[in-house]
């Protein structure tokens, strides 16, 4: 070869070569007797395939990132402006509904109701399209997650007096911290509660239970509701899926709550798995992984040194 032929010649040359898919960094160089004349030449070959196919991955990440992030400034955008339409929307319905006379509003409240009702639905599918656009681009803390349950099933109290279901949270002692990006798990674990809301009977109830170990957090929703078929729980976490269309759309989804809390999970680390049994309720669970790099940043001090909590 050319290179053999160079390193003959008293040459040094490094060159790259590509055989059945594999990858190689070629050294020639000359060999040389005990009075310095060249003898022979020497190849050496170097396996550069995993380095190759890193770099390919870190080049094909920067741009999945870049692209993400470019996604995330358009949903951002698009949502403020929806945000300024809906709002005006609304303030329009408020001043129809404050300024007919009792007699008129009668004959159309049902009508006004059903305007407030879907711009409210549609403020909530843009929050949850701001909550996957802030994922692209992290920026984890610690999370007080007693804390977190707490405030969400105070938010969603006065809603499950109104459906006349009971609402309860006990929480667990959870020794070792997690991080994660707040309001997102805030989001995540809200469609959990209003699933189970929303699919609970009247005098039904929803229980939010956590625990955690060394190296999993869980947060459990369960529920007394109407449960869901074996065949359909594959599917429930699907975007858009409803299981029953006609009863989501009363309910106030459009079939991304779940799907949303599911990947608010992953993006953690975690996941979210189901069990249920028609007419006797769910129980969903939300897992969050702990991190040993997690703990140290946040207590400052090795992870090796925390009691277990068994």
């Amino acid at each position: 070869t050319p290179a053999l032929v160079a390193a003959l010649a008293g040459q040094t040359t490094v060159s790259e070569l590509t055989h059945d898919a594999r990858h190689y960094v070629v050294h020639t160089l000359p060999v040389k007797d005990g009075v310095g004349e060249i003898t022979a030449g020497m190849v050496m070959l170097q396996d550069i395939t995993a380095l190759k196919q890193a770099e390919a991955q870190r080049l094909q990440l920067t741009l999945e990132r870049e692209r993400l992030e470019m996604v995330n400034r358009f949903v951002l955008a698009i949502s403020h402006e929806f945000r300024n339409s809906l709002a005006v929307i609304e303030t329009a319905r408020y001043l129809i509904e404050r300024s007919l006379p009792v007699a008129a509003q009668v004959s159309i409240q049902n009508r006004l109701d059903t305007i407030q009702q879907t711009v409210a639905r549609l403020v909530e599918q843009l929050d949850n399209l701001n909550t996957l656009s802030y994922l692209v681009t992290p920026h984890w803390l610690e999370c007080d997650i007693n804390s977190l349950v707490e405030a969400q099933v105070l938010e969603l109290t006065h809603y499950a007096r109104h459906k006349n279901v009971t609402l309860t949270f006990t929480p667990g002692r959870l020794k070792y911290p997690i991080a994660g990006d707040m309001a997102a798990l805030g989001r995540a674990l809200k469609q959990l509660l209003l699933n189970g809301l929303n699919y609970t009977p009247s005098g039904g109830s929803v229980q939010v239970t956590t625990t955690s170990t060394r190296q999993l957090l869980t947060i459990v929703v369960k529920d007394t509701g109407i449960g869901i078929d074996p065949a359909q729980l594959p599917q429930i976490f699907d975007l858009f899926y409803r299981a029953d269309p006609a009863r989501a759309l009363d309910s106030g989804g459009v079939g991304v709550g779940l799907s949303i809390a599911r990947l608010i999970a992953e993006a953690h680390g975690g996941g979210i798995t189901v069990s249920s049994e028609p007419g006797r309720g769910s129980t969903f669970k939300l897992t969050i992984p702990i991190r040993k790099i997690a703990i140290e940043r946040i207590l400052g001090q090795p992870y090796e040194e925390l009691k277990p909590d068994l």
